[in-house]
């Protein structure tokens, strides 16, 4: 309720202020236990390969799938045309 307040009385430079004095005392205030490492730019990378598979294979099943209704769609429609050539 602060920043929305700050926000009203003084306009954004307050909200602005307000968030980067927030960003200021926690990184100051942070000892090394505290402090988060960044991800391992291999592990990250990994992750990327294994989304990129999944999907790679979720796209193939979609795409297979839609040749394949498109196949029974042609089967049907080349069996009605036959069947109402012979009435």
């Amino acid at each position: 309720m602060p920043k929305f307040m700050g926000l009203l009385a003084c306009g954004p430079a307050a909200f602005l202020a307000d968030s980067q004095a927030a960003r200021l005392y926690r990184s100051l205030s942070t000892t090394d236990e505290n402090s988060v490492e960044p991800a391992n730019l291999s592990s990250v990378a990994n992750s990327n390969a294994n989304y990129s598979e999944v999907s790679l294979k979720q796209n193939s099943a979609v795409v297979a799938s839609n040749i394949y209704r498109l196949r029974v769609q042609q089967a049907d429609f080349k069996a009605a045309e036959i069947a109402h050539e012979h009435q």
